[in-house]
């Protein structure tokens, strides 16, 4: 890690252009970039469609959270379980999943 930063607002720009979506995992800027470590993306001004923010870098614990519109929610619950894992201490599919409606910016 050398300080650099993707060029996010013109990746942005060239999905939308493209109709497509921005997925941002922002686990080295969630805690530590942008004002009050709100991350990469409040730091450059830009609202990707998915933010996934992981809680083992800067916070120290394990999880992680997927920032998103209600629909892609809807989507992500019925399409992507959170754990693959047969492991006993692993996630049930949506088991660590909660909604927080509103506006979060």
């Amino acid at each position: 890690m050398d300080g650099d930063s993707a060029p996010l607002a013109a990746i942005h720009a060239a999905t939308q252009a493209a109709g497509a979506v921005l997925l941002v995992d922002d686990a080295h800027g969630v805690g530590v970039v942008g004002d009050e470590g709100r991350g990469s993306c409040a730091a450059q001004a830009v609202r990707p469609e998915l933010l996934v923010v992981t809680f083992g870098k800067a916070f120290g614990v394990s999880g992680a959270a997927v920032l998103c519109d209600e629909a892609m929610a809807d989507y992500l619950l019925q399409f992507a379980p959170s754990s693959d894992l047969q492991h006993r201490d692993a996630a049930r599919p949506g088991g660590g999943v909660e909604r927080c409606p509103g506006d979060h910016s």
